[in-house]
């Protein structure tokens, strides 16, 4: 893997973690009990590290 798709990699994971935070400052929601909705499968993703290992998958 190059180094500029690492970067982009990490880059995104600090933007989702970045969003995450203030979504649920606006929200009143621990950010670690959000639930991430998977729009392939319309289910609600619980865990955050499933989530991110699924995302690595795809690239």
């Amino acid at each position: 893997m190059t180094l500029l798709c690492e970067g982009r990699r990490i880059i995104f994971r600090v933007l989702k973690a970045c969003f995450r935070f203030f979504i649920s400052q606006l929200t009143d929601v621990p950010w670690d009990q959000l639930a991430v909705l998977d729009i392939r499968t319309n289910s609600l993703i619980q865990n955050h590290q499933d989530f991110m290992l699924e995302e690595e998958k795809m690239h």
